[in-house]
């Protein structure tokens, strides 16, 4: 059968847990015009790689 890394599921459920903390205690502001973004990835051979974005995070103000 299909072989699985044992800490595979645990290292996803960690990468979620950190991504919804930051998304709950953040905003992500883009540093250029959303419409100026190009979402098109970079081919490099066979490999399709997302281009750099750079991000402000903003903590939110607590209500």
């Amino acid at each position: 059968g299909k072989r699985v890394c044992v800490g595979e599921g645990l290292a996803r459920m960690e990468l979620f847990l950190f991504m919804a903390a930051i998304l709950q205690h953040f905003n992500l502001k883009s540093l250029v015009d959303p419409k100026d973004i190009d979402l098109s990835p970079i081919a490099i051979g066979f490999a399709k790689i997302p281009p750099h974005y750079k991000l402000c995070v903003i903590p939110r103000s607590q209500v």
